[in-house]
């Protein structure tokens, strides 16, 4: 199977270099001065009917669950449509079209027509920007006329990295636009403190001994929290067996000292395990947070830092009543990720 990158200028008659150059540019310009349409978790599946009821379980099987712990969203919403009906029109601009057909069929002869190239290989996967409206992106499979249910199979992971990995990337520049992350901040925590994290410009943040605060400012209300804090310990404890629950304790007795609630978490309903960020050791935990009839979804990390001699905690957490809490969980993970301690990890 073959994942192939297409660039989409307006003139089907644009020679490959153009095609390049435009793909390059930040902005590309789409068919039309229409912007794509629609949330980034909604999919806009272009499919024939007769396929898409072949293939709508499968792909809702793989696409529409959740990250944990938000057992009650689904990650994409998935919108059939058919690209021969009058409705397609409208429904194609979508920020985030999935289009399924075989290479005779006119929906996906109509893609390419407004690419550069002859169609690739069957069964493929190509990913396609500014399609029919800008800030789109479509990711076109094309199928065989027989051994549709197969070919799906082989393509059907690759599917859901793409629109995960398309997610993030929406949701973590809407989340630094427009002047990016906080350069300067982490600069002078690393100066400070010996780490550095990569916040929005508006984030505010605290300072309380050896534990830092981050927070968006006052756009967050009664049903809508987001904390980060990054504390540490040293000497790096000698042995990683039981750490995990050491680390939920120590979480508890932060979010009691810094959040003025104190956070209990069931450790059986916790998920994760030892990895690695940015070169060193460390424990990643996910699980689900309660305190006085209040509850929400938390990410905790314990870094490891052998040129300071320090493990650091890294805690995320999110209150959302009332709101999908996917979008804020991704912005949190997005954050940590950023994180780096010592000058090796510069």
């Amino acid at each position: 199977m073959r994942i192939a990158l297409g660039s989409l200028p307006c003139d089907a008659r644009a020679t490959a270099a153009g095609a390049l150059a435009l793909a390059l540019a930040l902005g590309a310009a789409a068919c039309g001065d229409d912007a794509a349409v629609g949330g980034p978790d909604r999919i806009v599946v272009g499919a024939a009917l007769p396929v898409w009821e072949q293939l709508s379980d499968r792909l809702r099987e793989v696409l529409e669950p959740t990250y944990f712990p938000l057992s009650d969203e689904q990650a994409f919403e998935l919108v059939p449509a058919d690209p021969t009906a009058e409705p397609w029109e409208e429904e194609r601009r979508a920020r985030q079209v999935l289009l399924i057909g075989t290479p005779d069929d006119p929906w996906i002869a109509d893609a390419w027509e407004r690419g550069v190239g002859p169609p690739p290989p069957v069964p493929s996967l190509t990913k396609l920007t500014d399609l029919w409206a800008k800030g789109q992106r479509v990711l076109m499979l094309l199928l065989p006329p027989e051994g549709v249910d197969a070919a799906l199979e082989e393509t059907i992971a690759d599917v859901r990295v793409t629109f995960d990995r398309w997610y993030r990337e929406y949701v973590v520049e809407r989340m630094y636009f427009p002047e990016g992350p906080d350069g300067a901040l982490a600069d002078s925590l690393q100066v400070a403190a010996g780490f550095d994290l990569l916040v929005p410009r508006d984030y505010e943040w605290t300072r309380a001994g050896d534990a830092f605060l981050f927070r968006p400012p006052d756009t967050d209300t009664t049903a809508l929290r987001r904390r980060i804090a990054v504390t540490w310990q040293s000497p790096i404890p000698a042995a990683t067996r039981g750490a995990a629950t050491a680390m939920l304790a120590w979480r508890e007795r932060l979010s009691a000292e810094r959040y003025g609630i104190r956070q209990r978490v069931e450790p059986a309903g916790v998920r994760g395990g030892a990895t690695t960020h940015r070169g060193n050791f460390a424990l990643h935990l996910v699980g689900t947070w309660r305190a006085d009839g209040a509850s929400g979804p938390f990410l905790l990390r314990g870094v490891m830092c052998p040129t300071q001699d320090r493990m650091y905690l890294l805690d995320g957490w999110l209150y959302a009543s009332g709101e999908r809490g996917q979008e804020y969980m991704v912005q949190l993970e997005s954050i940590l990720n950023s994180f780096r301690c010592g000058s090796a990890n510069r």
